[in-house]
């Protein structure tokens, strides 16, 4: 009976404790997942630093790793599916950095961070290059004895002769990325373009300006998805100075503000509620479990279901799955909060399974203490609730990082229940044989158990004293006065048999030891 007692116990603590320990692992792997994708951006950017290119020339490469990489961390703080690849091509107007969506929607986007470009105008100017201007550029830098003529160029890249593709950016389509300081010039030098080409006669003059139009329509300082997820913009500057660092001391991104501090209230908010629907799912699992056992079990022997625990099950539930939903956002808060900093970094390394075990402890303590505030529970309960909590805390922690290093993907939770039934079911009994030994002895602990000498009620009115409840009452205090009282003389009376009732020393109450029949 006591470990039957035990593991019960030991399952309601898991359940508990099973749903904050997995809204903490939803907290942990976050970060985690945070800090793989800045070390992403740190490894990517330090590949260069066998380069043989120089540093001045190596900006270009920088800002295609930076916006790749960095949007990739903006959609891991977002914990959205999109992500940025770097095509890594020098093909006639291929994309630098292509999006892969949710959808299977893929988005290309070009930069310009050259040495050429010296200023917004150069940039721009760079994105908006159309096919004729390309082959004059193909032209001047071939090294070819014969190059390509214009018809060759054309059908080697697949332009068609007509004049609106032919005056159109050769990187039609792709969103068009450069310095975030030069922006705003940028943007002047190609509406100057767009509105001297509205002057001007001709009629290759509309497809002119389509071409600056969706240059400028496409214009932009950092990558972006249609689910919001942007990259960092970059200036030139910057991509120069990190093109340095990569070749001389490594690049660091927490120099440029790319690091923990990147996790807001907002990111740790969602977060805590995502974990909290999971934590929730998982403790009205683990609490109805039982209640469904003890369903079937009624139906399998009765031959019907009690429709009175039905509506205690349904209750059960709910409030389980409100409790789950609590304990699981909370601990994945925590978890978030703590190893990102938010609360010092001196918690930084705090582990996930401590921090879901602290959770449940610390709710379980408010709770008892509401209880005891309100009277259903007396401080010494709630003294040797919180002390067996602990210790079966202690052992689910133990256990889960015992089988994790043997099953790592269900090890942890599964260690934990083993644990928390183990230690259960151990205290239960020792409680047993302790409370025996000092019903036998009268043996007190020290005063942790109370050794109540009084006759319970039932016997006293079973041998005719008369009882009655008093309630208790501040009165002031007077001086009575005292009276003689004559003594009575009582007859004995005699009778044939005596009734023997025999008590015991049992528990009355939590650690409390008295008279029981």
């Amino acid at each position: 009976m006591a470990a039957l007692c035990g593991v019960k116990e030991g399952w309601d603590y898991f359940a508990k404790y099973g749903g904050a320990a997995a809204g903490a692992d939803i907290g942990d792997s976050y970060v985690a997942r945070v800090e793989e994708a800045i070390q992403a951006l740190n490894n990517d950017i330090n590949a260069f630093s066998n380069n043989a290119v120089a540093a001045d020339k190596l900006k270009g490469f920088i800002a295609e790793v930076w916006h790749a990489d960095t949007f990739n961390l903006n959609a891991v703080l977002r914990d959205a599916a999109s992500r940025a690849v770097r095509n890594e091509s020098n093909q006639h107007a291929s994309a630098d950095v292509t999006v892969a969506e949710a959808s299977g929607k893929a988005l290309l986007f070009s930069m310009k961070y050259y040495a050429e470009g010296k200023d917004a105008r150069g940039s721009a100017a760079m994105q908006a290059k159309n096919v004729i201007e390309a082959y004059h550029e193909y032209r001047s830098r071939s090294k070819l004895e014969n190059p390509m003529s214009f018809e060759q160029y054309l059908e080697n890249y697949g332009y068609s002769g007509d004049a609106e593709e032919l005056y159109r950016s050769i990187y039609y389509g792709q969103g068009r990325i450069i310095p975030s300081d030069q922006m705003d010039e940028a943007i002047s030098y190609l509406t100057r373009k767009m509105n001297a080409e509205l002057g001007k006669e001709g009629p290759n003059r509309a497809a002119v300006y389509e071409n600056y139009k969706e240059t400028l329509e496409k214009l932009s300082d950092r990558i972006k998805d249609s689910q919001g997820v942007e990259s960092f913009p970059l200036t030139k500057e910057e991509a120069e100075v990190i093109a340095a660092l990569t070749k001389e001391e490594g690049f660091n991104a927490a120099d440029f503000g790319v690091g923990m501090e990147l996790i807001t209230r907002e990111y740790v908010m969602k977060q805590a509620v995502k974990a909290g629907y999971t934590s929730a799912v998982i403790t009205l699992v683990l609490q109805t479990a039982p209640e469904i056992y003890r369903a079937i079990d009624c139906l399998i022997k009765n031959g019907e279901i009690d429709p009175e625990e039905l509506r205690r099950s349904g209750w059960k539930a709910l409030s389980a799955t409100a409790s789950g939903f609590i304990r699981g956002s909370v601990s994945c808060g925590l978890t978030v909060a703590c190893q990102s900093g938010k609360l010092g970094r001196a918690l930084m390394g705090a582990d996930s399974a401590v921090i879901g075990a602290i959770t449940v402890l610390a709710m379980d303590t408010m709770r008892f203490s509401f209880d005891v505030a309100r009277g259903k529970m007396a401080p010494r309960e709630m003294g040797t609730a919180l002390t067996k909590e602990i210790i079966v805390s202690a052992a689910a922690l133990g256990g889960g990082m015992a089988l994790q290093a043997v099953v790592p993907v269900v090890g942890y939770l599964l260690g934990s229940f083993l644990g928390s039934i183990a230690a259960s079911a151990a205290l239960e009994a020792g409680e047993r044989v302790f409370l025996s030994f000092c019903a036998d002895t009268g043996f007190s602990c020290f005063g942790l158990v109370d050794q109540d000498y009084e006759l319970p009620l039932d016997v006293l009115e079973y041998i005719g004293i008369d009882t009655a409840t008093i309630r208790r009452k501040e009165v002031s205090r007077c001086d009575i006065p005292r009276i003689q009282i004559d003594r009575v003389g009582i007859e004995r009376a005699s009778g044939d048999t005596i009734d023997i009732m025999v008590l015991r020393r049992g528990v009355v109450a939590v650690n409390k030891i008295a008279y029981i029949i």
